[in-house]
């Protein structure tokens, strides 16, 4: 893995990954009751806020927050974290190029030891935004899984195995197993 930061946030003894699935959260439907794509997430169900509380709360008393920052869900957790000043790992969906060093808030955050960013070894670095593929997700959530260990969010990867994404995570990371 590519990374940058704080790498004793690995060491912590609580590590809890932030996976929230859409179904936490409502999105807005057209009148044919079809969620509408371009459509902004109402993340105010009482799921989401009960992971949310839970989440921030255990930050707050130490544990580490994980998250691949994937689904609306997630940005929104990982941001009330990143603004609460508690420990977060970030997995990122490209690489970093030689030159990468974050800034502003983020490389404060790194100065402060409350930041890591890291990204699979076989990911390019990009300047540009991309769509993420299921797969690459699936990597993402993974590798969050393994980083977080017991602290990790239960996934069901539909339509493949977990040992199945574990392939994919080793050929993204370039090593010869997943962990």
């Amino acid at each position: 893995m590519q990374v940058i930061g704080n790498t004793s946030l690995l060491q912590r003894a609580v590590l809890l990954q932030v996976q929230v699935s859409r179904n936490a959260f409502r999105y807005q439907r057209d009148s044919r009751g079809i969620p509408m794509r371009d459509g902004t997430p109402e993340l105010s169900t009482q799921k989401f806020e009960e992971m949310k509380t839970t989440l921030l709360n255990a930050a707050q008393h130490g544990a580490v927050l994980v998250s691949p920052c994937i689904s609306d869900g997630e940005k929104c957790i990982t941001r009330a974290a990143f603004q609460a000043g508690v420990p977060l790992i970030v997995l990122r969906s490209q690489g970093f190029s030689s030159f990468y060093k974050p800034e502003g808030e983020y490389f404060n955050a790194c100065a402060e030891g409350r930041l890591l960013q890291m990204a699979p070894n076989n990911w390019v670095p990009s300047t540009q935004k991309h769509s993420l593929t299921r797969e690459e997700a699936w990597v993402l959530n993974r590798i969050c899984q393994h980083i977080a260990g017991d602290g990790a969010a239960d996934i069901q990867y539909q339509g493949s195995s977990p040992e199945d994404v574990d392939h994919l995570v080793a050929r993204a990371t370039g090593s010869t197993s997943a962990q």
